[in-house]
């Protein structure tokens, strides 16, 4: 007699997790980024440093702050 094989799906789930930084993002410059991704001119990062996200296009930046969080 064969052996049946019995598949399992498992969904995976992602959540989202504040993690703690090394410095204030208010006070950092954002030197360290890390590359997330390119839509067209525009590239997507986050700062190694403080995890605040930047958009770049050309010679402009934006500095995008968390929910709640006032901007610099």
């Amino acid at each position: 007699m064969r052996g049946a094989a019995v598949l399992s799906s498992m969904a995976a789930t992602m959540e989202s997790v504040r993690v703690p930084t090394r410095i204030d993002p208010k006070i950092c410059e954002h030197r360290e980024l890390a590359y997330l991704g390119a839509g067209g001119s525009v590239s997507y990062s986050q700062c190694r440093i403080c995890g605040t996200e930047v958009i770049q296009e050309r010679s402009r930046r934006w500095v995008l702050a968390g929910v709640g969080e006032e901007t610099r």
